[in-house]
Order: C-alpha cells, then structure tokens, then sequence
C-alpha cells in the first residue's frame, strides 16, 4: 500500500478474536463508515464468512463495489458465490516441514540436554488465487481504500 501511495488510516484496521462473528462485527462497523473501503483482505477463512455475511445484509455489492480476499484457501471458496479470491498456503508443506523441525529438536535435546535448541527459521510461498470476488474499484472517483480484518 506505501508503493502504491494508498492511505492507511486506523479506522480500515480491524482486529478481534478470529472468529465467524468477529468477521461480522468488523464487516458491519467498517463498511458503515462515511468512507467505505473498495477492498478487504480477511485474515482466516471464519472471518470472511462473518465479513461476507455483512456484505450480504447490507446489500453491498461484492465485487461491484467491496473487493474480497481471503487468506487459507479453505475447500469451498471455489463454490461460494461469488468464487473467493483467496491467499492459499502450503498446509500439507507446512505441517510436514513443523514437524521435521519439531522431530529435530527432540533429537538434539535427547542426545545433549545442556545445549540450547536454536530456532529456526523457515518461509514458504504461498499464492494468490484469483476468482471473483476482486475486481478494481468501479467509479475513478473512489480513492482505493483498504481495510484489514483480524
């Protein structure tokens, strides 16, 4: 948002508890501001069904007029409607790889209970999927606002 020269201001912050009316709570306090945000990245998938349950009960248009994006590409964001955009992490990579981690460190702390168990650590890509609930803000006029859940 700071290349793109977007404004951050406080009140598109949001942050709660995680949970499916948490995400609605958020949804219905900040899309009732005097200026709406154009866009929202929910941050786990109970929220976006709160956030989206708002969107829905206020009549706002998602992506006419709200942009949506997810984070944890949950099974059914492809048969929501409209299909969720969503950021998808590698789950399986990161289970696997939080074990191997963990499994080590026992090992170390087995073979040498003195020694300190470094940290480590590791960084995953995770992707953009794009469906339908992004698109860009609709009228030149609207300034390109976003927001945060979570």
């Amino acid at each position: 948002m700071q290349d793109a020269h977007l404004p951050i201001r406080d009140e598109y912050f949001c942050r709660r508890d995680f949970l499916l009316e948490s995400g609605y709570s958020c949804g219905m306090e900040l899309l009732k501001l005097a200026e709406r945000p154009t866009a929202v990245f929910s941050c786990n998938s109970s929220m976006t069904l709160g956030l989206m349950r708002a969107l829905s009960e206020l009549r706002v248009r998602c992506p006419g007029q709200v942009s949506v994006v997810g984070f944890d590409d949950f099974l059914w964001s492809q048969a929501f409607s409209p299909k969720l955009t969503t950021v998808a992490q590698p789950s399986f990579e990161l289970g696997r790889r939080a074990m191997e981690m963990l499994l080590g460190k026992i090992r170390v702390a087995q073979n040498n209970p003195e020694r300190e168990v470094e940290s480590d650590l590791v960084v995953l890509k995770a992707e953009l999927r794009i469906r339908e609930s992004t698109d860009v803000p609709r009228s030149s006029s609207q300034s390109p606002l976003h927001l945060i859940i979570g």
